[in-house]
């Protein structure tokens, strides 16, 4: 239950607040690397744990964000622009 939680909570979240705008400034025209990436991650968990509204459920996020990243869920978005929401 938890992760399909996770999923929807965080499409709607980047969704709704462009990942982009959580990639490091110099980053906006380079294709993304596995530190961007992470730098992402980072991003989003912090900005999880500092305002989402159920403080255990945004750790449970985070957790599963990092498992995800530790095994390369990610590592197909190699473009910028991909994190842009619709």
């Amino acid at each position: 239950m938890i992760l399909r939680h996770t999923s929807n909570v965080l499409t709607l979240w980047l969704t709704l607040t462009g990942a982009a705008a959580l990639l490091p400034q110099d980053s906006s025209s380079r294709p993304l690397d596995g530190k961007t990436r992470a730098e992402v991650i980072d991003a989003l968990a912090r900005e999880l744990n500092r305002g989402y509204i159920f403080p255990d459920k945004a750790i449970a996020m985070e957790t599963e964000l990092r498992a995800r990243l530790k095994q390369g869920a990610y590592d197909a978005i190699v473009e910028p622009a991909s994190l842009h929401g619709p």
